[in-house]
């Protein structure tokens, strides 16, 4: 019943949002906090959001105690803001202990940034995307890791879903709190 449930409350609140934003999204908008266990939280706005214009995307997260273990997916997804390779999304690699920020345009056009070594599990992260015209900047704990001209610029915004990946069970085994999009 909690499945139910859980996609129940993703339709409610796509349909609201579609009505109350009439097609169009521009401003801040914050999801629900991500717990693991708890229901997925996803957002669908109608239309893609156009790449014209600034589009911050920042929260905080903690890996959980049994992000690696063995009954932990190997690649975990923090978020996503499309299907597929065609959005902007941080993925984990619980067996490497790595994480990469992946912008993509499809299945075959994407880039890969490579974020280095993820912190230890219990610990608060903040992070910061930036993304203005061809340019992607990413700070972790107001560090900026990254400064790069972006190669895919077509990226998705049309279906932003928190605490898993590319794959349903890609499940991320932490929490994520205070996510934001803005534009």
């Amino acid at each position: 019943m909690r499945k139910v449930d859980g996609l129940l409350k993703i339709v409610a609140v796509s349909y609201l949002l579609a009505g109350f934003f009439g097609g169009a999204w521009a401003g801040d908008f914050k999801l629900a906090d991500y717990k693991y266990g708890d229901s997925k939280t996803q957002i669908q706005p109608v239309d893609k959001l156009p790449l014209e214009g600034d589009l911050t995307i920042s929260f905080d997260f903690s890996l959980g105690k049994d992000f690696n273990s063995k009954s932990s997916p190997e690649y975990q997804g923090l978020f996503q803001t499309g299907a597929g390779n065609s959005g902007v999304r941080i993925e984990l690699d619980s067996k490497k202990a790595t994480w990469n920020l992946i912008i993509g345009d499809n299945a075959t056009k994407f880039s890969v940034y490579d974020l280095g070594k993820l912190p230890k599990a219990g610990v608060w992260t903040k992070v910061k995307i930036q993304i203005i015209k061809d340019t992607v900047d990413l700070s972790v704990n107001n560090n900026k890791i990254i400064n790069s001209k972006l190669e895919s610029v077509g990226f998705a915004t049309n279906s932003v879903t928190i605490g898993h990946g590319v794959a349903p069970d890609r499940d991320f085994h932490g929490n994520i709190r205070g996510f934001i999009i803005s534009r």
